[in-house]
């Protein structure tokens, strides 16, 4: 699979986990779309490093588009593409910390260049206030009826 480029999965609404890949690396993917997927990601993934678009579409049960641990490793993503997910509240989950302490978390998207976010009902945040972003490309932004988002990372 180091070869595999593009990663599409269509209204397939019996499919329980979006990130359920425990022991694959996989280098090759550049382009991944997931419309109609259900539930929350597992943190089993170790890979995606070469991963540049991320579409979602349809995905009405998908609560977290990415696990803390997912994201700082898409290094090379440009786009994020998030639509029709009525159930989705943050795009990055808030990962629990054992010791209940505040530790502020750094992730960088240093290729990121658009964020379009539209009828996320749910959606209250792009990340909890305990993530920094640093180095971002960011030039688009779109939002649409996202009537329970207040804000975007100040890095953005």
């Amino acid at each position: 699979m180091q070869n595999l480029e593009l990663l599409d999965v269509q209204w397939c609404p019996s499919i329980g986990v979006a990130f359920d890949l425990e022991g694959l690396l996989w280098k090759g993917i550049s382009d991944m779309a997931l419309p109609s997927l259900k539930k929350d990601n597992s943190p089993g993934i170790q890979g995606f490093q070469n991963l540049r678009s991320l579409k979602v579409n349809g995905c009405g049960s998908l609560i977290n588009l990415l696990s803390y641990t997912l994201a700082k490793l898409l290094v090379k993503l440009q786009d994020i593409e998030v639509t029709e997910c009525g159930g989705m509240e943050a795009i990055i989950a808030n990962e629990p910390n054992a010791n209940d302490e505040v530790i502020i978390k750094i992730i960088m998207f240093p290729q990121l260049k658009k964020l379009k976010f539209r009828n996320l009902p749910n959606l209250e945040s792009f990340c909890s206030r305990t993530y920094k972003f640093e180095e971002s490309l960011l030039k688009t932004v779109e939002v649409s009826n996202c009537p329970k988002l207040k804000t975007l990372p100040p890095a953005f």
